[in-house]
């Protein structure tokens, strides 16, 4: 049960960063900043890549 949960957690936050990201690409840092203000470090670091590469990147994190 305990594996289920962490896994679910594991997709919504991996989930949440990658949305942050597209809304980055498309409307800007406000709009991430309005809608996901936890994200915004991981928005302004990853910010020259592109989606793919950041998609790439949060399926191969070990945890989050």
């Amino acid at each position: 049960m305990m594996d289920n949960l962490e896994s679910y957690r594991k997709k919504l936050v991996i989930s949440e960063m990658l949305l942050a990201f597209v809304l980055f690409s498309e409307k800007g840092i406000e709009a991430v900043e309005k809608m996901y203000p936890n994200q915004i470090e991981f928005v302004l670091e990853n910010k020259h890549k592109s989606i793919t590469e950041v998609k790439q990147q949060l399926l191969h994190l070990p945890h989050v």
